[in-house]
């Protein structure tokens, strides 16, 4: 299993193609159901693969709800905050509501983005390891 930064280098080598990250959620999908999941949470996604998702959806090819969260820090987190949740997304399959942070206590590539943000949007600028501090303090 590859996370994080390894993930992306091999993902920039040999990308999935759009026909492959489309069979995988319709896989996916077919699996859940056939299991008798009824709804699905999507901890941390895209813009990118929510517009999949729709497209599959207007096929009819996947039934499944899903409650989505948006990856965060990231420009598609930036735009879920501007345009608001959208419970209702994909005609009402899809539930595009939430942003999925990090916030483990470790500074590593997600985590450290995580802090950066939260520091920008409730301390302001300066140094994120006073986020811990703060928050210890408020516990």
């Amino acid at each position: 299993m590859l996370v994080d930064n390894a993930m992306a280098l091999v993902e920039r080598l040999v990308p999935p193609t759009e026909a492959e990250a489309v069979q995988a959620l319709e896989v996916g999908a077919r699996r859940s159901v056939a299991v008798g999941w009824t709804q699905l949470q999507i901890a941390g996604n895209t813009f990118q693969e929510v517009d999949r998702l729709c497209r599959l959806y207007a096929a009819g090819k996947i039934q499944l709800r899903l409650y989505d969260a948006i990856y965060g820090p990231s420009a598609d987190a930036d735009r879920l905050l501007a345009a608001g949740p959208d419970p209702q997304h994909c005609g009402g399959k899809l539930a595009v509501r939430g942003i999925k942070l990090y916030i483990d206590g470790a500074l590593g590539s997600r985590g450290r983005r995580t802090a950066q943000t939260l520091q920008r949007l409730f301390v302001g600028p300066g140094d994120y390891w006073s986020i811990s501090r703060r928050r210890c303090c408020r516990c």
